[in-house]
């Protein structure tokens, strides 16, 4: 093999490794679970979960509820989540009323512990 063959192979494995190095430093997306804390009433404010309010989109976030009293029912508007949980399967929840305009389920769906209360959603919700 020529000099010049081996500097394009040598440059060549670099740029594999390096590529190689940042997907493997990237971390995977997977959906983080925000818990309603009952501070308030609307789905967007951040001071109304803890770990902030869920992403606007289908992937990202799943919203937990996971109170024994929801003092505040929440307000979703217009809004879109990867999933809902209501319920861990220890606390035993209080009954909860979901409303809003139109909330959109990504992947995650609605998935409802033994133990919960009541789940009531009102108006549109698409899955």
């Amino acid at each position: 093999m020529n000099t010049s063959a081996c500097q394009r192979l040598n440059v060549l494995l670099s740029v594999l490794a390096a590529i190689a190095a940042i997907c493997m430093a990237s971390p995977s997306a997977q959906a983080a679970t925000k818990t309603w804390n009952n501070a308030g009433t609307v789905w967007t404010t951040a001071g109304d979960w803890t770990g902030g309010a869920p992403v606007n989109d289908l992937t990202t976030d799943i919203a937990l509820f996971n109170s024994t009293l929801f003092s505040n029912q929440p307000n979703y508007g217009n809004t879109s989540v990867s999933g809902i949980q209501v319920g861990d399967g220890t606390t035993v929840t209080g009954p909860i009323t979901l409303t809003g305009t139109t909330l959109t389920l990504g992947s995650g769906g609605i998935t409802i512990a033994a133990n919960a209360g009541t789940v009531s959603l009102a108006n549109s919700v698409l899955i």
